[in-house]
């Protein structure tokens, strides 16, 4: 990167009087309009003439538009007078000294060329200390060349600055400001010109303009460094500073882009594999093989296995062959009590050998044996999709004109969801809120590096100017007591009425978005409940995917289509409150739309993750209906494959419109522009930068708030999509170059301004990182199936493992009472066939199926001996206690309760973490520390010897006073 010397010679191709630093543009009133045009051209007048009083010259040109249309352009340059003024009264530190302390070869070292590819340029270093700027110091100040010493950014924000400030009528002096004027059509626009054409055919000559556009703002430039000190230099701090954060933020995704990828691909890998499971055989050790081929199983041992005909013990928990203990499975004592079973649920070694010696004595003993497979991974994906438990009829989804389906159809939805909900991605929940605070801590210090590089660690918004609309709609005046001078007030009731009305507003645009997501809810739930209800059965079969797809793509068309007007609204209200000053109004505006954007994006989202299935009532009649539909319920597999859906539709199609509109759109007025106007070649620039797209009010608040958006897509549902970093860095890396040729080719020059951090965006990040460590600790303690897994392993298998999760999460419902109120008139007439279907929640069966069930299994039991009948897994799987009105059981409160303290350990482990790293990581790093404390010492010497050399200075003139004198008395003496 060159330095700012050869660039400055290399852009001016004039002299200082020919350089324009701002054009006003306005154009002369119909002879029908004279009225109307007098009176602006008096206001022109009376604005002009205290332009010039200010210093400013002005010069004047008439150019004819392709249009046919005249325009009129006012063309200000700044002496270096006004720019010394102007540069004192807004303190803008300049150049003093070389910086000492800067080690060149330091910047050469391997990591150090590294970290400046990553976060820097090659010129991001700074070359000079500098202090605020003082005219009574100016020969202390690294002045080379008058032209070049102050950019053309900072040229044009100090020509705009006495713009805002000064008057335009001769009574009403506080009414002042070019924004004024604009609203009143006295002028038509206002702005900066940009340095030439973008386009150079020499790289030996560029301007800043041309050199952003060869190296940064084309996508065939996408692996280079952003060059922050030309973006800097050309379009301000403020701008510099949104593309610096995009580029950290976008850098600071890789580790989590890699920990999703790995996620995903540890889902993949170990899809199709097993878990360590049980199987029984009979007396002659028919092997009942369920999963796979014998190749690709391994028979560890054989071991003895004990079953009461009394109360049926499910499974060993576990076998010591030395010591010949078998701990039973995970009955409890309720049940072997209500069932007869007085004996303990544990046997030692001399019972169990009188048990297998006299198995023929006491035939209520049976011994069989069981063999012990190594099989890997995902209980829930085999089960479903391979095992007896996909055969389970489950009960139909809807009351009239659904049937009962079985639950292999859920299998891909199984697939699915193991890819991106396992126990890799738990893992990458907790990481995902530690990651967030060590980015945010992370660019605070980068952030400082920055305003130290750019001269803005100690710049403080002394002065807010106050806004042309409070100017001219307050009509009541008050003596400002900081400046002593009249301007527009307004009373504190008056205020406190607007913003009352303004919130109420708020409230209302508020809940009109939440009865859209609810309207997207009923839209899903009907569509489902037809689907279910169709002939054909591909549909039928994938109802729920079909509803869900759908339903996010119309949730993502009212969401792009909301956008725009929620953004309108927010500007409206932010204005009826009649905000004093530019950074109240942006604060106030910031809040508003950022409260609409947040319910409109993440309102689905969080319906999905955290209320859908939580209302879903009985099989069977449904005495809660909504709309005369029943309520949603989750799929067999969870809610977390809909949320994934969800997310993904929202986040990637929102992301590739917006990619849409600001590449492909970009380019295709590009090219109608160059037809419609391609005789503007050979015109001065001021006409076709005024033919550029205008740069729209708030530009940057829109891009801070995509991204913010995008933020938090990547933090809150962690969970739920571990590819959202991937599809954020890539969709970021094309954000950068589109957004650098929109400002450079595109758009007019925008004004410079000056800011040293994100202002009260940061704020929001930091609220969006407090809220994920919620989010995510309730998708993974409430939403995903992590809790209910493990709590299932470690206290009710009676293998350790998942062999029958899937089973255990299905309750009992009595199809008899569906058989009756449909008469055999339709589907559910199916019901009078089978005894019970099975439906998705931890509910006691009713007691009418469970004594027919243990009927059947003690009688099965009793025949496993004579008639070697082979027992199935449902066999394995015991209701609990009955309850004809289908009452929680026990486990679904055991769950629960490791649930809730599962959120509230997570939470305070993540926090502690999280206020441990922003304790331990330092806000700016220790060498700029340094610098800055060695800049204050240079600033003080300089003040000290202008402070000598002009008491030196009055000495001396002091001293030839006094000799003058002496000579004169000496004179007058000698004449006397």
């Amino acid at each position: 990167l060159l330095h700012n010397e050869k660039i400055y010679s290399m852009m001016q191709n004039h002299n200082e009087e020919e350089c324009i630093d701002f054009v006003l543009l306005y154009q002369s009133c119909s002879s029908d309009e004279s009225e109307l045009n007098g009176l602006q051209e008096e206001k022109r007048e009376i604005f002009e003439k205290n332009l010039q009083d200010e210093g400013l010259k002005l010069t004047y040109t008439t150019e004819e538009a392709p249009d046919g249309t005249s325009l009129n352009f006012v063309h200000i340059h700044a002496p270096w007078e006004v720019l010394c003024k102007q540069a004192e009264m807004l303190k803008l530190r300049m150049p003093i000294k070389e910086n000492d302390l800067d080690n060149p070869l330091e910047r050469t070292s391997f990591w150090q060329r590294v970290k400046n590819w990553i976060l820097f340029s090659d010129g991001e270093h700074r070359h000079y200390f500098t202090t605020k700027f003082r005219r009574d110091l100016v020969d202390k100040f690294n002045i080379k060349n008058r032209a070049t010493f102050f950019t053309t950014a900072q040229r044009s924000r100090m020509v705009w600055d006495i713009l805002v400030r000064t008057g335009y009528g001769s009574v009403n002096r506080y009414k002042r400001g070019i924004d004024h004027l604009i609203r009143q059509g006295v002028y038509l626009d206002a702005f900066p010109l940009h340095e030439g054409s973008s386009k150079s055919y020499s790289k030996q000559s560029m301007t800043d303009r041309q050199y952003l556009y060869r190296y940064w703002a084309r996508m065939s430039k996408w692996w280079r460094p952003q060059p922050y000190e030309v973006i800097r230099r050309y379009f301000g701090e403020k701008i510099a500073l949104y593309f610096a954060w995009l580029g950290f933020y976008t850098f600071a995704l890789i580790p989590v882009v890699i920990l999703g990828i790995c996620c995903v691909v540890y889902g993949y890998i170990f899809l199709n594999t097993y878990i360590p499971r049980y199987y029984i055989l009979n007396d002659k050790i028919e092997q009942l093989i369920e999963y796979g081929e014998n190749d690709e199983v391994q028979k560890l041992h054989t071991l003895a296995v004990v079953f009461l005909s009394s109360c049926f013990i499910q499974f060993c928990r576990q076998i010591q062959i030395e010591h010949q203990i078998v701990e039973c499975g995970y009955l409890w004592r309720s049940h072997l009590l209500r069932y007869g079973c007085r004996r303990h649920c544990q046997l030692d070694g001399h019972h169990l050998g009188a048990i297998a010696w006299n198995w023929q004595r006491w035939n209520h003993w049976l011994v069989g044996q069981i063999s012990c497979w190594n099989i890997f991974i995902n209980p829930r994906f085999r089960d479903i999709c391979h095992g007896e438990a996909g055969k389970i009829i489950m009960c139909p989804n809807c009351d009239v004109g659904c049937d009962f389906w079985v639950l292999k159809s859920s299998c891909l939805y199984s697939k699915i969801t193991f890819l991106f909900e396992n126990n890799a991605t738990v893992l990458y929940a907790l990481l995902m809120p530690i990651w967030a605070t060590v980015f945010l801590e992370m660019w605070k210090r980068r952030q400082g590096q920055l305003s130290w590089f750019w001269n803005l660690y100690d710049f403080q918004l002394e002065e807010d100017v106050i806004r042309p609309e409070f100017q001219m709609y307050v009509t009541r005046t008050r003596i400002n007591p900081i400046t002593q001078e009249r301007e527009p007030h307004l009373p504190f009731s008056n205020r406190m009425w607007r913003l009352i009305s303004s919130g109420v507003a708020v409230i209302f645009f508020l809940c009109l978005v939440l009865a859209l997501t609810v309207t997207i809810i009923l839209y899903r739930i009907i569509v489902s409940h037809h689907f279910d209800k169709t002939d054909i059965q591909m549909v039928r079969s994938n109802a729920n995917l079909a509803a869900a797809f759908t339903a996010s793509l119309l949730n993502l068309i009212i969401i792009m289509l909301l956008d725009s007007l929620y953004m309108k609204v927010a500007w409206r209200l932010t204005e009826w409150e009649f905000p004093r000053t530019e950074t109240e109004f942006e604060n106030s505006f910031i809040i508003k739309v950022f409260m609409f954007q947040f319910i409109n994006y993440y309102s689905s989202l969080f319906y999905i993750a955290f209320f859908k299935g939580r209302f879903a009532t009985l099989p069977g009649k449904a005495d809660a209906l909504i709309f005369g539909y029943r309520p949603e319920a989750c799929e067999p597999s969870g809610c977390m494959i809909e949320l994934l859906i969800q997310l993904a539709m929202v986040m990637i199609g929102k992301q590739f419109l917006n990619g849409v509109l600001e590449t492909v759109l970009p380019c295709f007025f590009k090219r109608v522009r160059k037809y419609k106007y391609k005789n503007l070649q050979n015109v001065n620039s001021w006409l076709r930068d005024y033919f550029l797209n205008p740069i729209p009010k708030g530009f940057l608040i829109s891009e801070y708030l995509e991204m913010v958006l995008q933020y938090g897509f990547v933090t809150l549902f962690a969970a739920a999509f571990p590819l959202a970093p991937l599809f954020a860095f890539l969709n970021n890396a094309v954000e950068i170059r589109s957004d650098a040729y929109k400002y450079t080719v595109n758009f007019r020059r925008p004004l410079s301004s000056r800011t040293k951090d994100l202002g009260i965006w940061m704020n929001i990040l930091t609220c969006i990182s407090s809220l994920a460590i919620l989010t995510n600790a309730s998708l993974i303690a409430f939403t995903s199936d992590f809790i209910s897994k493990n709590v299932y392993i470690w206290h009710y298998s009676a293998t350790r493992t998942l062999r029958g999760f899937v089973e255990s999460e299905l309750s009992y419902f009595d199809t008899k009472p569906m058989c009756l109120a449909n008469n055999n008139s339709d589907p559910i007439s199916t019901a009078c066939n089978i005894t019970h279907c099975r439906y998705r929640d931890y509910r006691n069966p009713p007691c009418s199926l469970t004594e027919k069930y243990f009927s059947t299994l003690t009688d099965k039991m009793m025949n496993k001996y004579y008639n070697s009948v082979n027992f199935t897994l449902s066999d394995a799987a015991l209701p609990t206690l009955c309850s004809d009105n289908y009452e929680r059981n026990v486990r679904w409160w055991h769950i629960m309760a490791v649930r809730v303290i599962f959120l509230i350990i997570f939470q305070n482990v993540v926090l502690f973490i999280k206020f441990s790293i922003s304790y331990l990581i330092p806000d700016l790093p220790a060498k700029v520390n340094v610098q800055i404390q060695r800049e204050k010492y240079l600033a003080k010497q300089a003040l000290y010897e202008h402070v000598l050399n002009k008491r030196l200075m009055m000495q001396r003139a002091g001293k030839k006073t006094a000799s003058e004198n002496q000579n004169d008395d000496h004179q007058q003496t000698s004449a006397l």
